[in-house]
């Protein structure tokens, strides 16, 4: 967290000066103990938003697990797939594949054939197809 040589106490400085919105509310709300040092907001930093790797691979399994149920509207299969893909590193050619391999019935071979570029451009695509008659519904 070095920047163009300077010192600790200088860091600690810059880096708190640099902070927006959420973070820089979340280290307001720190114990003094927390962030004294650069080393310590180092710590809590890491503590409270850099995930461990077991859950970012616990993710990336449900993510490729996840099927659109039967009660489930494509909306809502495809929020839940992009809630997932938060918490894991990924591009949009693998969240699209991972959603089109989840689409129930003739309704991913349809999304597929309309060979999209992204989730939002697949979800268009199956909006269009008017999704109820061939096995997917759009709404609730």
């Amino acid at each position: 967290m070095a920047y163009k040589n300077s010192e600790p106490p200088d860091q600690l400085k810059l880096v708190t000066a640099v902070l927006v919105e959420n973070v820089q509310d979340w280290v307001e709300k720190l114990n003094g103990d927390q962030k004294n040092t650069i080393n310590h907001l180092k710590v809590a930093f890491s503590q409270r938003f850099i995930k461990p790797p077991i859950i970012r691979f616990r993710s990336a399994c449900e993510i490729f697990g996840k099927k659109q149920a039967n009660n489930k509207s494509v909306d809502a299969y495809a929020n839940r797939l992009r809630s997932l893909a938060k918490r894991v590193d990924i591009d949009d050619a693998t969240l699209l594949y991972a959603f089109v391999s989840g689409l129930r019935g003739k309704l991913a071979s349809f999304v597929l054939g309309k060979n999209p570029a992204n989730i939002k451009s697949a979800i268009n695509n199956q909006c269009a197809c008017g999704a109820d008659v061939i096995g997917g519904s759009h709404s609730e």
